[in-house]
């Protein structure tokens, strides 16, 4: 089985990814690391040199290489994959979504500390922050609301979705 973790920047994809793929005993392929890896370069520079579309065709062929080439693999998405070129339909199609739904007051505590690391946030400051997350979140839940599990994450921990996932299974 392919899982892939879906969420906001800041609602714990990796870190939470990372504990439950030693749980579940799975590889874990942090999708923004496979395409740093591939373009020789930082998330924030291939924004800034090449722009957000081109990010975007990458995350899609980041995801098409991980599902041709892994059957049991757990994918750490970029908050932003679902939201772009039917990557929801080809995750859904190809493994289980799940999704980790943050509060918009903890994604702002989160990033407040993190945003010079992710392109979107970088810069701004705490009122500008925050409606950036709150604009980014009702742009976002559409395509997040359809993956197949839906978690809230304020305070999940790894042990939560392994529960989730038995249940399910």
């Amino acid at each position: 089985m392919i899982y892939f973790l879906i969420g906001m920047p800041g609602s714990g994809k990796t870190t939470l990814g990372k504990e439950l793929a030693k749980k579940i005993q799975y590889e874990y392929i942090d999708l923004d690391e496979l395409i740093e890896k591939r373009e020789g370069q930082a998330i924030p520079s291939i924004f800034e040199q090449k722009g957000q579309e081109y990010f975007r065709q990458k995350e899609t062929e980041g995801l098409e290489f991980v599902i041709q080439n892994y059957k049991e693999i757990l994918v750490l998405t970029g908050g932003g994959a679902p939201c772009f070129n039917n990557n929801m339909d080809l995750m859904n199609k190809s493994g289980k979504s799940i999704f980790i739904d943050v509060s918009s007051k903890e994604l702002f505590i989160r990033l407040k500390h993190g945003k010079q690391n992710r392109p979107l946030v970088q810069g701004l400051n705490d009122e500008q922050l925050l409606n950036k997350i709150e604009q980014m979140l009702l742009e976002r839940k559409p395509f997040y609301r359809l993956a197949h599990i839906h978690l809230m994450g304020d305070n999940l921990s790894a042990q939560d979705i392994l529960k989730t996932l038995e249940k399910e299974s």
